[in-house]
């Protein structure tokens, strides 16, 4: 049984934000196997002669990036690279994700000034990040780690690509910004691999309820939305959440949910969210085998 797709959420009198998304696997020996099927693609990315992005400022102004976390990449307390034009590119930390997934990434930004980030990825590995799509999140400005997940395509060339997370002092960056001369941040790019979709992949994509508000009641119903970015159908599907890391409340979507769709389940368990304050919500799906 797996639960290592737990969602997290904060919910409070003001906001509510997703901390973390991801998804949970059946056969995780199935799963390991596949991170190691290449495609025709995975030499072209990895031979590939990216540009180098710029910047007019050294990242030692302390506007840089200082980690990112994903899916095998975990390079934390990194500073400015200290690099020409603040360019760095780790090819030891490779990223490993399948067609038609979707999965959380961490990104931390210098406490010193507030950073927007973009995110691209080169799905169809022809050396560049200028495709449809390949600009796959946008974060912004701010000062502490920021949480959000990243959809990779079923039609994504199969094996070794590039990721590339850029940085901007007070700005959010935009598809256009993969390679152009900014003046204040870092750019890191990463190694990724991608492989196969697997048959059981079931995640949680949202939480639509509880929102935020000022005055939330004795019972309120916890609504969550379900994926199945596998390519087998998923019924009785074990479905979770916790609020701020008290007793799972434990339940079951019946399904069936085909591959590529989405459900959205509301548990029968309410929580009692009357006393103001904050609270955080872990959600997971699991799948026994």
């Amino acid at each position: 049984m797996g639960a290592d797709n737990i969602t997290k959420f904060h919910l409070h009198q003001y906001d509510i934000f997703i901390k973390f998304i991801g998804s949970t696997t059946k056969n995780r020996k199935m799963k390991k196997l596949a991170l190691l099927l290449l495609g025709a693609g995975s030499m072209c990315a990895a031979n590939a002669q990216y540009c180098v992005p710029t910047y007019t400022n050294l990242c030692s102004s302390n506007d840089y990036i200082d980690g990112v976390d994903f899916r095998g990449i975990l390079n934390s307390a990194t500073g400015c690279n200290g690099n020409v034009d603040n360019y760095i590119y780790y090819s030891n930390d490779t990223a490993q994700v399948n067609s038609n997934g979707i999965y959380p990434i961490t990104l931390t930004p210098t406490t010193a000034y507030a950073q927007g980030f973009g995110v691209w990825i080169d799905f169809n590995a022809d050396g560049d990040f200028a495709d449809i799509g390949e600009f796959v999140l946008a974060v912004g400005v701010g000062t502490v780690p920021v949480t959000d997940n990243i959809s990779v395509p079923l039609t994504a060339v199969l094996g070794t690509t590039r990721m590339r997370v850029r940085c901007r002092y007070n700005v959010a960056l935009a598809a256009g910004d993969s390679c152009n001369t900014l003046n204040y941040g870092e750019a890191e790019d990463y190694p990724v691999t991608i492989s196969a979709p697997l048959a059981d992949d079931v995640g949680i994509l949202a939480l639509d309820a509880p929102m935020t508000g000022c005055v939330l009641s004795a019972a309120e119903s916890v609504t969550i939305r379900v994926k199945n970015s596998g390519t087998a159908a998923q019924s009785n599907i074990p479905v979770s959440y916790r609020v701020n890391g008290g007793v799972p409340v434990n339940e079951t979507v019946p399904g069936p949910v085909n591959p590529g769709d989405t459900v959205i389940y509301s548990f029968t368990t309410t929580v009692d969210l009357s006393t103001p304050g904050n609270y955080v919500f872990d959600a997971w799906t699991s799948l026994v085998g």
